[in-house]
């Protein structure tokens, strides 16, 4: 047992195309989703952020363990 010096570290740039028809889709759970092609249509993404250094995991401990199982036969 011992520390755990694992991190996970997030950087994005998503990009957009506008195209036509305009159009969006919207999950109606919360938090929701919107996926749009177009700021014409009122509903602006909400995967289109920039983010820079978002820490997603970062150390702990962590645990090994080891299992050996054998069987033999002896006649």
């Amino acid at each position: 047992m011992g520390p755990n010096p694992t991190s996970v570290e997030i950087t994005a740039t998503p990009s957009r195309l506008s195209s036509a028809p305009a159009g969006f889709i919207e999950s109606f759970t919360y938090p929701s989703l919107v996926f749009s092609n177009s700021d014409s249509t009122g509903r602006v993404s909400t995967l289109s952020g920039t983010e820079d250094g978002f820490d997603v995991f970062s150390g702990g401990w962590q645990m090994r363990t080891r299992l050996t199982v054998g069987a033999f036969w002896r006649f």
